[in-house]
């Protein structure tokens, strides 16, 4: 039974706080917080929450990232709708479910080849941050960042200009490209 649906990233984050769900059925990407970091946010919130990412990417590092954020699940949308009603059922029963596709990228945490510089540094970043980034990435102006996210135009060139300074990049093609290879965003 479908209990609830979210257009973005931010309004999965509520509705999963408030309605109840078995398993949740996210979107990797997503406008305005990408599926990534609505299930980072989500792993913080509702501890044990089961979450099962679809995505297009048949990518190590997104499989990784994902399944770093807490989720039980990862399916391609090509095998979609093949692959869901099976994939759900695992999750409930708190069993990982990854596309056959992409079991090849499976290796024990130990032996992956994380880039410990990037990643240590998006870390860095708060939540807002992130936010910020994505919508750069996606290619929000500072207007709209602002305005979607009930703060000043200031906050937000605010935001930017500590955004740069951490992840030391100085314009804002590296700041997307930079999204884009971590994750923050798919666009």
């Amino acid at each position: 039974e479908i209990v609830a649906e979210a257009a973005n990233g931010n309004e999965l984050v509520e509705a999963a706080g408030r309605i109840p769900a078995d398993v949740l059925l996210v979107d990797i990407s997503m406008p305005h917080l990408n599926g990534l970091e609505a299930c980072r946010r989500l792993s913080r919130t509702r501890r044990g929450a089961r979450v099962i990412i679809l995505s297009m990417y048949d990518d190590r590092t997104l499989l990784e990232k994902a399944l770093d954020s807490g989720v039980m699940g990862y399916v391609l949308k090509e095998n979609a709708a093949e692959e869901v009603i099976h994939a759900i059922e695992q999750v409930y029963k708190n069993q990982f479910y990854i596309s056959p596709k992409l079991r090849k990228y499976m290796v024990p945490a130990a032996g992956r080849a994380h880039n410990k510089k990037d990643a240590s540094r998006t870390g860095r970043l708060t939540q807002r941050e992130r936010e910020v980034l994505q919508m750069i990435a996606e290619g929000a102006s500072n207007k709209e960042i602002a305005h979607h996210m009930g703060r000043t135009l200031n906050t937000v060139l605010s935001h930017r200009k500590s955004i740069m300074r951490k992840l030391d990049i100085h314009n804002e093609a590296m700041l997307v490209r930079y999204a884009l290879r971590q994750g923050i965003s798919h666009l």
